[in-house]
C-alpha cells in the first residue's frame, strides 16, 4: 500500500507507507530522485511515535541475524560481523537496550557536539573523551551540582590526568604514575583525614621546593628540608619529644635508631634493650654505641671553639642532685660527683659523698675486682699492699724502675726495697735495716765485716773535745765495725742511755777506750 501526501512545509509530495511483499516499509521522496535521500517523516499533531509489538527480545548474533525487535542502521551480518543496531534484550541481567557495533576490533560508538566529536565508546568497550581543560573538565558534576562544570577530570597532556576544582587543578598524574598536589599549608595540609573526621587541619604539606612537613592542629611538628635534615617541633614539658616503640618483646628485639654512613653500612645503635633479651648484663638498659671502628663521641657544639655554652653533663633524675659526670667545655674541667657545681679547680676533680674515712671519694680496682687505690673523704690514701719485687709505690711510671719503692709486708707494717731487696722495715716492734726488727732499732749485715751504721757530721769548731782536755777542735764521727771503737781522727761521735754516755770517742784503732758496758 502506497499513500501520497503533499507536504506544505517543502512544497513537495511525499510518497509514504510503502509496504513490500515482505511486510517492510520503504519510504522515498518522490521529487528527491536527484539526492537519493529516503526519510520517515512523523507529523503527529500531538506526538509521534513508533512502535514495536514484544515479538521477542536477544543480543546481536553473527552468521544469522538473532530474533526479536531492532532497528538495523547498518546491516553487515557475516560469519564474523554483526549488524551495526539498535536492540532490545531481557537475560538474566535485566532488560536492557542494545547497541552494535561491526565488531569488537573496529568501529565505535560516537556522540558529536556540533561537528566536533566529543565522546566515544570504542567497540572494544573503551570510553574515549575528548582532553577538556581546567576551566571545562571533560568529566564533572555539573549535571549534578547545579552546573558545576568548572570541577572535574581532564587531560592536560599524553598520559598525564589532571584534577580541578573551581577550575584551577588541584592534582595531577603525571606521565611517570607520580602523584602531583598543590603545596598545601600547616592549617590545611594538602593530605589530610578531613574525609571521615572534618580534622582539616593535621596531614602533610609542601611548605618549600624540595621540602615536606606534618603538621597536627594546624601546626608544623616534622619537617624535612632539601638537604634531607629532619626538625621535630613540639610543645611539651613530659620529656616525649620523639617516641619510638616496638611491640616485640623476643629475646632479639631492640626498640631504636640505626644510624647508617653512605655504604648503608650500620654505625651506630641508639635502643633501648628489652627485658627478654638474650644478653642478660643488657637487659633493661638504654644502650647507645658505634659499630665496628667507628668512634663514639659526646660534642656540644661541635661546629664551633670551646666555649661556655659548650659544657656537657650526664644526670641521673630529674634535679641537679643526680648530676654525676660535669665537662666544662671552655675551662677543658671534669667534675665527678659535683651536682650542680661546675668544675674549675683541676683538670679532673672529684666529689666525695661525705667527709669522713667511712666514705669514699675514688675507688680504683684490677681487672680481678681487686682494690688498688682508695681516697677517703677525709683524705686518706689506701693502696694496696705490694711486694719487694714491686712495690705499691714506686718511681716506675717515668724511670722504668718499678723493683724500687714502697710496699706494706703485713698488717701494721712498711718496708723499702732498693732493686727488689728490701732495705728498711717497720712495724710495732720497731725499725729494721735488713732485717725483721726485734728492738726499736735493729740493724743487721751480711757479712760481718760490713759497716752497722756511719754518720758522717761536720764537727763545730768550737765544740770541747775531750781527747784534746777541752779544747776545741773540728772533725767528723763514725761509729764502726759492731759499734765498739771509733776510728779516722776527723769522725765523731757520742752515744747516751737516757743521761748515760754509753759510748764516747776514741782516735786510736783497738785502744779499748770506747768499749761498752758489759763488754770484755
Amino acid at each position: 500500500m502506497t499513500t501520497v501526501v503533499f507536504n506544505p512545509l517543502s512544497g513537495k509530495f511525499d510518497l509514504i507507507n510503502v509496504i513490500d511483499p515482505n511486510d517492510q516499509i520503504l519510504s522515498t521522496r518522490a521529487n528527491d530522485v536527484a539526492t537519493g535521500a529516503a526519510q520517515i517523516y512523523l507529523n503527529g499533531a500531538s506526538g509521534n511515535r513508533i512502535d514495536f509489538n514484544a515479538n521477542g527480545t536477544s543480543a546481536p548474533t553473527f552468521t544469522t541475524r538473532s530474533t526479536g525487535t531492532k532497528i538495523v542502521l547498518n546491516p553487515s551480518i557475516t560469519t564474523t560481523s554483526v549488524d551495526t543496531a539498535i536492540g532490545y534484550l531481557s537475560d538474566a541481567g535485566g532488560p536492557a537496550m542494545w547497541f552494535s557495533m561491526v565488531s569488537n576490533i573496529s568501529g565505535r560508538f560516537a556522540f558529536f557536539g556540533g561537528q566536533t566529536e566529543v565522546f566515544r565508546i570504542a567497540s572494544s568497550g573503551q570510553i574515549q573523551l575528548s582532553a577538556g581543560t581546567a576551566a571545562l573538565p571533560v568529566i564533572s558534576a555539573g549535571l549534578a551540582n547545579s552546573g558545576d562544570s568548572n570541577t572535574g577530570i581532564y587531560f592536560p597532556a599524553a598520559d598525564t590526568i589532571g584534577f580541578v576544582e573551581g577550575g584551577v587543578e588541584a592534582m595531577r598524574l603525571d606521565a611517570n604514575a607520580r602523584l602531583n598536589l598543590t603545596a598545601g599549608t600547616a592549617a590545611n595540609p594538602i593530605i589530610n583525614a578531613g574525609l571521615n573526621s572534618s580534622d582539616t587541619d593535621t596531614g602533610i604539606y609542601f611548605p618549600a621546593a624540595n621540602s615536606v612537613s606534618i603538621s597536627t592542629g594546624g601546626t608544623e611538628r616534622f619537617n624535612v628540608n632539601s638537604s634531607g635534615i629532619p626538625t621535630f617541633t613540639y610543645a611539651d614539658n613530659t620529656f616525649q619529644g620523639i617516641n619510638i616503640r616496638n611491640t616485640s618483646n623476643t629475646s632479639n628485639a631492640l626498640n631504636g635508631l640505626t644510624i647508617y654512613d653512605s655504604a648503608n653500612t650500620s654505625v651506630g645503635q641508639f635502643n633501648y634493650v628489652n627485658s627478654v633479651f638474650a644478653n642478660g648484663a643488657l637487659q633493661n638498659t638504654v644502650l647507645i654505641n658505634s659499630v665496628g671502628n667507628v668512634k663514639l663521641g659526646f660534642v656540644a657544639s661541635s661546629n664551633i671553639s670551646a666555649s661556655t655554652n659548650s659544657d656537657i653533663y650526664f644526670q641521673a633524675g630529674s634535679t641537679t642532685a643526680g648530676r654525676m659526670i660535669y665537662v666544662a667545655g671552655q675551662a677543658a674541667m671534669v667534675g665527678i660527683g659535683m651536682g650542680a657545681t661546675v668544675p674549675s679547680a683541676a683538670r679532673l676533680q672529684v666529689r666525695g659523698s661525705g667527709s669522713t674515712s667511712s666514705t669514699t671519694t675514688l675507688h680504683v680496682e684490677n681487672s680481678a675486682a681487686t682494690a688498688s687505690l682508695t681516697i677517703m673523704d677525709d683524705g686518706q690514701i689506701r693502696v694496696g699492699a705490694g711486694s719487694v719485687s714491686l712495690p705499691v709505690i714506686s718511681a716506675g711510671l717515668n724511670s722504668s724502675d718499678t723493683n724500687t719503692g714502697i710496699y706494706f709486708p703485713a698488717a701494721d707494717a712498711i718496708a723499702f726495697a732498693t732493686n727488689g731487696i728490701r732495705r728498711v722495715r717497720m712495724d710495732n716492734t720497731g725499725v729494721g735495716v735488713h732485717t725483721d726488727p726485734s728492738a726499736h732499732i735493729h740493724l743487721s749485715t751480711d757479712p760481718a765485716t760490713s759497716k752497722w751504721l756511719r754518720i758522717d757530721a761536720t764537727r763545730n769548731a768550737l765544740a770541747p773535745d775531750e781527747r784534746n782536755n777541752g779544747a776545741p777542735d773540728t772533725g767528723v764521727g763514725s761509729l764502726v765495725n759492731n759499734g765498739k771503737y771509733l776510728a779516722e781522727p776527723n769522725y765523731w761521735m757520742e752515744i747516751y742511755l737516757g743521761t748515760v754516755k754509753v759510748l764516747v770517742p776514741c782516735y786510736t784503732e783497738g785502744c779499748g777506750n770506747c768499749q761498752l758496758p758489759g763488754d770484755p
